[in-house]
């Protein structure tokens, strides 16, 4: 079963209990559960899926997708604590199973399977492979495009015998080839009766597979699309899937004074708590603090659940937050310094105002301020009723925050009561401002939101001023340093730049930056030499004259989308990348 889509009432319920009422009439030796078993990885959710499949009279093995790692309110934490992990391994017969998670973690992008996954996939299959094993992958995406690590999956794959791939995710039941490993896609629940599909049983023999799609009309039928094939089959008949985006990185072409690739995979930046340090939260739990001259670990902590929340620095002070809640405090040396509880999960990076107070959210619209050298908390209010994500914006004695329960927030830094409140009056929740990085300036508060519009709202009284969807944009916009210019990218290879200073609408210069179709909520960064840096979903940089628009130089970085862009105490660029990848670019230096 794959791409279940439930929340709690919809007929995917029904659909769901229907499928587990004929699974426990069958002869199956056990059932996967291959990702997207929720709209919007609510814990409810994910909840009404475990009491549904706890009926099941047949083991099964799960794996999340991208609705529940994307948007999980519990910061993926409620998928571990309801089946224990997001990855298994089973053997049956001769057949090896092994199922892993390829998000994306807390913000749209492409899929990617964690560096510590990849790690353990090679060591799982070398220490079960012998003569005669047959491998069998699953994962929620297919291995190839949407997923930007696909190549470093498929390489641990192929040196072992794969005989198939599973995957969900794109509603629909074909026979692929994923660069020679036989793929197979499996159906989803949704409709009544589901359109394309319900689920699909799988034999397995010494030298072949038999897959059949179920069908639901008035009662289940196995519909006539099947597909069957040899184990020793050539998969020439199968058009190659689209291989997918995958840049090698190419350093040569641009000066990077700094490179190191992590064991693990990060989702977070870095901040500076020296010149010449710089600390990042790791997908394993730590929070890592490096010598940038000497690339020496200077202090790590021990390793707990994955950290979201990039890590910002006051004065030597470094802030955290964890998904158990936690804001946590460090030295410069990596002393703990203090700690307190929000009450739920924290995936947002906090921001410190001029006065040393710090400002951070958390799952279920919680917002705090707190002293960053004490870590006493001055307020602690409940702004929102929804996940906090993107970077709050200090604005003189206001606080601009977005959030997942489709508005906008401006929240006085004194007394944490809401000025006002804005939204674009959808009632779809996915299209709200909650991974915003507000940019304020002349009076004017400028987002960018997935409902793919720019907007201006009066900083003052929330009132909106203009708002457009001329260009198709998405999450990710940043302000020029004299605040005059707001650039911000589209979803297809059209950087702008736009007037802060206009009443209405003025697009200054649009650019072709040519950096494909894109969804990744990284703002870009303008240095202080006027270079805007930006990042798309497939590794690349691209650097573009903040005045003019030219497009002055582009170089792969990796190949999974970048984290946070963010301009060093050295003046240069700093950018992670999912796969653990941290670089320090010069930003006019071309080689």
């Amino acid at each position: 079963m794959a791409d279940l889509h439930v929340s709690p009432g919809n007929v995917q319920v029904s659909n769901m209990e229907d499928v587990i009422s004929q699974i426990n009439t069958s002869d199956y030796d056990f059932v996967i559960v291959a990702g997207d078993v929720s709209n919007a990885g609510g814990n409810d959710e994910l909840e009404c899926v475990h009491t549904a499949l706890s009926k099941l009279e047949k083991p099964y093995f799960f794996i999340p997708g991208n609705h529940e790692t994307n948007w999980s309110e519990s910061a993926c934490q409620k998928i571990i604590d309801l089946w224990g992990a997001d990855r298994f391994v089973h053997e049956e017969g001769d057949y090896i199973f092994i199922g892993y998670s390829t998000g994306p973690y807390i913000k749209m992008g492409d899929g990617a399977v964690k560096k510590e996954d990849i790690l353990w996939l090679d060591a799982e299959l070398s220490k079960r492979y012998k003569k005669g094993k047959k491998v069998v992958s699953v994962a929620h995406y297919p291995l190839g495009d949407g997923l930007g690590n696909y190549k470093d999956v498929i390489n641990v794959l192929k040196k072992y015998n794969t005989v198939l791939h599973i995957n969900g995710h794109h509603h629909s039941y074909w026979l692929k080839n994923y660069s020679g490993i036989p793929g197979f896609m499996a159906p989803s629940l949704i409709g009544k009766p589901a359109s394309n599909g319900v689920y699909s049983s799988v034999t397995f023999t010494p030298d072949s597979v038999l897959i059949h799609k179920y069908e639901e009309v008035d009662s289940f039928a196995v519909s006539p699309d099947s597909y069957s094939y040899s184990l020793h089959e050539d998969l020439s008949k199968v058009g190659e899937d689209f291989p997918g985006v995958y840049h090698e990185p190419q350093e040569d072409s641009v000066k990077v004074p700094f490179s190191y690739n992590e064991t693990a995979s990060l989702f977070t930046g870095v901040c500076f708590p020296t010149d010449s340090t710089i600390a990042y939260g790791t997908s394993e739990g730590q929070i890592k603090c490096l010598n940038i001259n000497t690339k020496e670990l200077v202090w790590e902590t021990e390793k707990t659940t994955t950290v979201f929340s990039t890590p910002f620095v006051y004065d030597g002070v470094v802030v955290v937050g964890r998904i158990n809640g936690d804001v946590e405090a460090y030295s410069a040396a990596g002393d703990s310094l203090w700690t307190f509880n929000i009450g739920s999960p924290i995936v947002q990076e906090g921001v410190a105002d001029e006065e040393g107070y710090g400002y951070i959210g958390g799952s279920f619209g919680e917002f705090a301020k707190f002293n960053i050298k004490t870590g006493e908390v001055v307020w602690q209010e409940k702004v929102g009723e929804g996940l906090m994500q993107g970077r709050p914006t200090v604005a003189g004695d206001k606080i601009l925050v977005g959030c997942w329960d489709r508005h906008l927030y401006c929240v006085n830094k004194n007394t944490g009561a809401t000025e006002w409140k804005w939204t674009n009056g959808s009632g779809q929740k996915l299209y709200s401002p909650g991974n915003v990085v507000p940019a304020v300036s002349h009076g004017k508060v400028f987002i960018v939101a997935p409902d793919r519009h720019m907007t201006a709202i009066n900083l003052a009284d929330g009132k909106q001023l203009w708002r457009t969807n001329l260009h198709k944009v998405r999450e990710s916009l940043c302000l020029s340093k004299d605040g005059e210019r707001v650039y911000a990218k589209t979803m297809q290879d059209v950087f702008i730049c736009v007037s802060a200073t206009a009443k209405d609408y003025h697009l200054l210069w649009e650019t072709d930056a040519k950096y494909g179709y894109e969804h990744s909520p990284v703002p870009p960064v303008e240095a202080a030499n006027g270079i805007v840096i930006l990042s798309n979903r497939a590794g690349q940089v691209f650097a573009v004259e903040g005045k003019t628009g030219t497009v002055k130089w582009a170089f792969d970085a990796g190949n999974s989308a970048a984290n946070k862009i963010v301009e060093g105490p050295d003046g240069r660029v700093w950018i992670t990348l999912i796969e653990g990848r941290i670089l320090s670019i010069e930003t006019m230096e071309i080689l």
